[in-house]
């Protein structure tokens, strides 16, 4: 998920709480202060009510055609204090009720007290209570869009230099000598990201070089000695003395050394194939180059009473040639070094997809580990763990895939081409 929308999650609630709250509040704000605004009407009606008793001496004449109403009804005592409440007051040109604002409070006229009731209709300020809530509802959820809006450009345009620079690192690869390369940015967390990752970057090119180099002086410092041991080997069991116990000995140490040379080889090329020093694509007939596989490997297969189908269509790639046949010889040799005694191999070639199912353990090898280097899925095993590692190399320099699958008691190698001539 990424960050805009997780930031998004959090703000949308909280703006939606707040516009709902503030819808609210504004509504009985706006009504409590026009309610204020009509008591103050009602106080100053007294207050001239009061002041024309003082100075006539006698109830003023109340206009009829005033929305506001007035009555004045003769009391035995005098009312203690004035009340503000809410009811309802006929309007005769519409017939009907309306709730209205009430102060009822007493005058002294030539000794006589009269009960005052001053009724103002609320429904002028209910309208436009509606009135102030509509426009205010309209203004917050403007300003909630636009807010919405404007949050995400400004995220949008914040965050850029962040997925500049993971562009930048998608590209970066530890085997070549391009340095990471970040856009300027104005925002100092970004700046720090990028030198952090530069840095890093520039640690890893070294430790990758320095690696890489000492693999090839080993290989190539190994091969020598590696010669004369074999040599001298060959020339140890020439002798005529050596005793039984004397030549199982040295035919485990021959053993071990062509084990080693093995290595040593496979290291080689693994560096050769990392180096890029295989260039140049040919057009490669891959029905005919499986046909002169399986010829190859029939002998051996008949040996271990091996059964083979194969199915393949007409199929023409690019690839280059000596990588080609390294793949398809490791893709063979695999199939059979871990195949059983009377097992069976299954190859299928269609649309450009190459899949070899052989017979074996019946259990499944750990996909997330199978072709990485010196990897062995059975404990104990003579190979070297190099020959899966190596077809992966092969395909990831030719823009090739493999993937791997247990299924029905099969390993299965799934083999997909992309240079389809």
């Amino acid at each position: 998920m990424k960050l805009i929308k997780r930031y998004n999650q959090y703000l949308f609630p909280l703006l939606i709480v707040l516009f709902i709250a503030s819808t609210v509040s504004s509504y009985f704000l706006i009504k409590k202060t026009l309610q204020n605004e009509l008591d103050s009407i009602l106080l100053r009606s007294k207050s001239r009510i009061e002041k024309y008793v003082n100075n006539n001496q006698s109830l003023p004449l109340i206009s009829s055609f005033d929305e506001q109403k007035t009555i004045f009804k003769k009391i035995a005592t005098p009312l203690k204090e004035i009340k503000l409440t809410t009811g309802t007051q006929l309007i005769d040109e519409q017939n009907k009720e309306h709730i209205s604002r009430k102060l009822v409070f007493s005058v002294n006229v030539k000794n006589e007290t009269y009960e005052v009731t001053i009724t103002e209709p609320l429904e002028g300020t209910k309208h436009l209570t509606r009135l102030i809530v509509k426009i205010t509802l309209v203004t917050i959820l403007v300003i909630f869009l636009l807010l919405i809006i404007l949050n995400r450009q400004v995220l949008s345009k914040i965050w850029q230099p962040f997925y500049n620079s993971l562009t930048v690192i998608k590209s970066f690869k530890v085997n070549t000598d391009n340095k990471l390369v970040f856009p300027p940015s104005n925002i100092n967390e970004f700046n720090l990201m990028n030198n952090h990752f530069k840095t890093a970057a520039e640690n890893a090119s070294r430790d990758f070089k320095n690696l890489k180099e000492f693999s090839e002086n080993a290989s190539h410092e190994i091969q020598t000695p590696l010669a004369v041991i074999h040599s001298k080997l060959d020339l140890l069991v020439q002798q005529e003395s050596l005793t039984e116990k004397q030549s199982e000995l040295i035919q485990t140490i021959y053993s071990s050394v062509n084990k080693l040379s093995k290595i040593q080889q496979s290291l080689l090329l693994l560096t050769k194939i990392d180096n890029r020093q295989f260039t140049g694509n040919n057009e490669i007939a891959l029905d005919t180059e499986l046909n002169n596989k399986i010829d190859q490997f029939h002998e051996l297969w008949q040996s271990r009473s091996i059964q083979y189908k194969v199915n393949h269509e007409k199929t023409v790639i690019r690839f280059n040639k000596e990588l080609f046949e390294i793949l398809l010889n490791n893709l063979f040799s695999n199939a059979t070094r871990h195949n059983l005694q009377n097992g069976h191999i299954d190859i299928k070639l269609e649309q450009g997809i190459l899949e070899i199912s052989n017979t074996g353990a019946l259990k499944p090898i750990d996909p997330d580990r199978i072709f990485r280097r010196f990897y062995k899925g059975a404990p104990g095993s003579d190979n070297n763990g190099l020959g899966l590692s190596i077809i992966k190399e092969i395909c990831d320099v030719s823009e090739g895939e493999i993937d791997y699958r247990f299924q029905n008691g099969l390993h299965i190698f799934r083999l997909t081409f992309s240079n389809i001539g």
